[in-house]
């Protein structure tokens, strides 16, 4: 089998002669500079070409290697730059990412799928679904990413397919770019990615789940709240509350009380701060006691945003709990003030 290392460069050669871009500057640059390349000397096969385009500033092929040349460097910020530079001289768009996506170097492949999630060009959709299936890892993931920036609910099936994958970091990726697209027909693909083997995948797709949260799409999670057990119940409380829906309250509080991961109890407050229910403020409350210093401080936080007479004498008293971080009581002194202040502007009721 021949070398598509050595492949690749005569077939650009070859489209040079096809396009009519081949003035002898053009294809001797472009031929050293995927020389150069090919011995990963990025630097002077970017220099090949800008001094080229000093001669041929509108050379689209001339443009169009440099492009490559950043994907050869792993510099997916300076190819989305010379992107840029490439369409603002010659064409409103063109397809050089698009093609690097067949590129017989997976760095040059991985790069260009990174500089598409800047590009979010919809164009390039099916060819970053047909890499979401690459055979290397890297390009799978910045595959499924870009697919995430585009946002395109045409790649949900794409997309739902990677939640397959072996590799976590790609099933995690695909979690995160479901909840980007925030399409309704992901949602059971996202609850059945709640019993990954991998805990990233596992909490990325609760994310997604509560991204996914709408109010035209709070029926299926009202109908898991009612129906179902465990992380689907517990994930579809959290996402009504992020939506302002209440119907989950009682879940969020048992699971911020028995929670281990700190992580986990911080989510439930921040869904609760959402809500801001008095009836609440009891299960808050408790938690100023937490073992973990950022739960605690994420307690006193949604206390102010609750503002209550029951909450000012504990917030007081954690401002001088020595024990608890000194971000925690300086927290706690100002949600007093807060919540003083709040009160005190509020008119009082008379009774008749």
């Amino acid at each position: 089998m021949q070398n598509p290392f050595l492949i690749w460069p005569l077939v650009c050669v070859a489209l040079l002669g096809l396009t009519g871009c081949g003035s002898k500057v053009e294809r001797e640059a472009v031929a050293e500079a995927q020389t150069l390349l090919k011995h990963r000397e990025y630097s002077k096969a970017v220099s090949t070409i800008n001094e080229a385009l000093k001669e041929k500033p509108s050379s689209k092929a001339l443009l169009r290697e440099r492009i490559v040349a950043f994907l050869w460097a792993e510099r997916p910020d300076l190819a989305y730059a010379a992107y840029q530079d490439l369409v603002s001289r010659v064409s409103k768009k063109d397809d050089v990412l698009a093609d690097a996506l067949a590129h017989p170097e997976p760095i040059v492949r991985a790069s260009a799928a990174k500089t598409l999630a800047s590009v979010r060009d919809s164009d390039s959709r099916s060819a970053l679904e047909k890499a979401s299936g690459d055979k290397e890892e890297m390009v799978r993931r910045a595959a499924v990413n870009a697919l995430g920036h585009l946002r395109d609910p045409k790649s949900v099936k794409a997309l739902q397919k990677a939640l397959q994958d072996a590799s976590w970091f790609v099933r995690g990726e695909a979690a995160r770019a479901l909840g980007a697209v925030a399409d309704a027909r992901s949602a059971e693909a996202l609850f059945a990615a709640l019993e990954d083997s991998d805990e990233y995948v596992r909490h990325t797709a609760g994310t997604a789940l509560v991204d996914l949260a709408k109010p035209e799409t709070q029926a299926i999670f009202l109908k898991e709240v009612a129906q179902s057990r465990g992380e689907r119940q517990i994930v579809s409380a959290l996402a009504l509350a992020n939506i302002g829906q209440k119907e989950g309250v009682a879940v969020i509080e048992v699971e911020m009380a028995r929670a281990s991961d700190p992580l986990q109890r911080r989510r439930c407050l921040e869904a609760l701060a959402k809500l801001r229910l008095p009836a609440c403020l009891p299960a808050i409350q408790a938690r100023l006691a937490d073992p973990d210093g950022s739960v605690q401080f994420a307690a006193v936080t949604t206390l102010s945003m609750i503002p209550h007479e029951s909450s000012i004498a504990l917030l007081k008293r954690k401002s001088e709990d020595l024990s608890a971080p000194e971000i925690v009581r300086a927290r706690a002194r100002d949600a007093a003030l807060i919540i003083t202040k709040e009160l005190a502007s509020k008119p009082t009721s008379r009774a008749k």
